[in-house]
């Protein structure tokens, strides 16, 4: 995790403001923006638990309650009660899922192409490379013959 204060530390009183990157990046992804808002907020970039970084080498289910958790850990190991979250990509999906869980612990949201929200749509070189009869081919391709 990269703490503000490069070149300006914030005012005292300054609301906390948390950054959250996309997968398969850390949290140096903020590193150019971090002085910007750091003028107006204690600003924390943290590693997502379970991508490249200082945090855990396995990410957990997307589909429970384990990121919000660790994300409550997170706040409660910075002294944060509530905060803003800016959050990219994956990043941008864990900030919109802890603000529908925690709602009561977000004062703001700021999502930059956040993963998972919406219809996902696959390109036509997926849909040809991986439509079942493909499969069927690779899959018949693949026995050993005798």
């Amino acid at each position: 995790m990269e703490r503000s204060g490069h070149d300006v530390p914030p005012p005292l009183n300054a609301p906390p403001l948390v950054l959250l990157h996309g997968s398969g990046a850390n949290s140096s992804t903020w590193r150019g923006d971090i002085a910007s808002w750091s003028r107006d907020f204690r600003t924390y970039s943290v590693d997502l638990v379970g991508e490249p970084g200082g945090s855990a080498p396995a990410r957990p289910k997307l589909n429970s309650d384990a990121v919000a958790l660790w994300l409550d850990d997170v706040r409660a190991g910075l002294g944060i009660s509530r905060t803003a979250v800016v959050g990219m990509s994956l990043g941008g999906w864990t900030a919109l899922d802890y603000a529908v869980r925690r709602p009561d612990r977000i004062t703001g949201l700021a999502l930059l192409c956040p993963g998972g929200v919406g219809k996902q749509r696959y390109g036509w070189i997926l849909k040809e490379r991986y439509s079942p009869g493909c499969w069927a081919a690779t899959l018949s391709a693949a026995q050993p013959r005798p």
